[in-house]
This record gives C-alpha cells, sequence and structure tokens, in this order.
C-alpha cells in the first residue's frame, strides 16, 4: 500500500503496525530538510507540540555519516518523550512527483527505520 503523504517507520517496540498500537501511543514526527529537521511530538488526544529544529548538512544519498548523526539525534528525542514511532514527511514537488529531496526522505526514513527496530525495548 503507498501512502501519497506520509512515509510511516515502525517503531521503537518492534510491533506490527501503527494503527494496531491504538490511539495512546506516541509518535515523533519529522520534516526532514537538508540544512534544518523539524521534530515534534504527539498521538493519542494530546496535541502535536514542536520539540526542536536539528541543524544538519544533508548533501544527499551517499552522505552516510550525517544521516547517521541525524538519526540517533532523533532516536534520542524518540526515548526522551517515550514514542514508539516515527512519521517521516514525503516532500513532493509542484506536480505531485517525487525528486531529491523527495528520495533522499525515502531513504533517510528506511535507515530510521531500521535502527529504530534495533533499539533495545524501552
Amino acid at each position: 500500500m503507498r501512502l501519497p503523504a506520509l512515509l510511516l517507520v515502525m517503531a521503537l517496540r518492534g510491533a506490527s503496525g501503527f494503527a494496531a498500537r491504538g490511539l495512546g501511543q506516541k509518535v515523533i514526527g519529522v520534516d526532514l530538510g537538508t540544512r534544518k529537521t523539524g521534530v515534534a511530538c504527539g498521538g493519542g488526544f494530546v496535541a502535536p507540540r514542536e520539540l526542536c529544529i536539528l541543524k544538519q548538512d544533508l548533501r544527499g544519498f551517499d552522505d552516510f555519516k550525517s544521516q547517521d548523526a541525524l538519526i540517533e539525534r532523533l532516536l534520542k528525542c524518540a526515548i526522551a518523550e517515550g514514542a514508539t514511532d516515527f512519521v517521516v514527511g514525503k516532500p513532493l514537488n509542484k506536480e505531485g512527483g517525487m525528486d531529491d529531496i523527495t528520495r533522499l526522505a525515502v531513504q533517510v526514513a528506511g535507515r530510521l527505520r531500521a535502527a529504530a527496530v534495533t533499539q533495545p525495548q524501552v
């Protein structure tokens, strides 16, 4: 199933799916950019709130060092907030298609998912 506007990245707990965990779970929202990444927390009946804006310099698909540093910071945010999931925004161009930042977001989301499921359960 393809989600048009969002990528769902599974959780620190390793459960089977986002919807199955119910409304009470906290979620970290990620708005990825090449220079800054917005991070928010919300979920259930709680309005989302901004946590921070992370500054980084993501130079492209092969800049794994910067991606790893960003992912580490996002995991720390999730653990500190007790969040179990990530939602990573999928930026689209004016025509609704993918471009370089979209592909970078997809790549970072995949790497974030892989890193998240290897974290010890809290």
